[in-house]
């Protein structure tokens, strides 16, 4: 005879399938921000190829996402020219964090935002 010992149930059987883990959401807004810093990373690399970015690395890639999320339109700003390949970078950006383009005003305007904290302007 067999040895009929109670093992229909398993102890360690998911018996919650129905009970998913979640992440809570401070987490995961913390996952999503350091996602975003890898995309700035990436960002900065190519991007300092460009002459008008070569001090691009004098800041964080904390203060850029901050300067892209706080982006303000109607700023005054000096016009920053930039190239179709700078502005293809700024489209794969904006996708990465935002999930969609942006207009080549809106990517001046952080240019602008971003040359300033670069540099030290001197306009007369």
């Amino acid at each position: 005879m067999a040895n009929n010992e109670n093992y229909s149930e398993n102890e360690f059987s998911d018996d919650s399938e129905d009970e998913e883990s979640e992440i809570p959401l401070d987490i995961q807004a913390e996952l999503l921000e350091n996602e975003n810093i890898v995309s700035i990373m990436k960002f900065k690399e190519y991007i300092i190829r460009q002459p008008i970015f070569i001090g691009i690395n004098n800041i964080s890639s904390n203060e850029i996402l901050n300067i892209i999320k706080n982006n303000v339109n109607s700023r005054t700003i000096k016009k920053e020219l930039l190239d179709n390949y700078e502005v293809e970078l700024f489209d794969d950006l904006y996708i990465c964090l935002f999930g969609k383009k942006e207009t080549q005003k809106i990517y001046e305007i952080a240019t602008s935002f971003i040359m300033d904290k670069c540099y030290v302007r001197v306009f007369k």
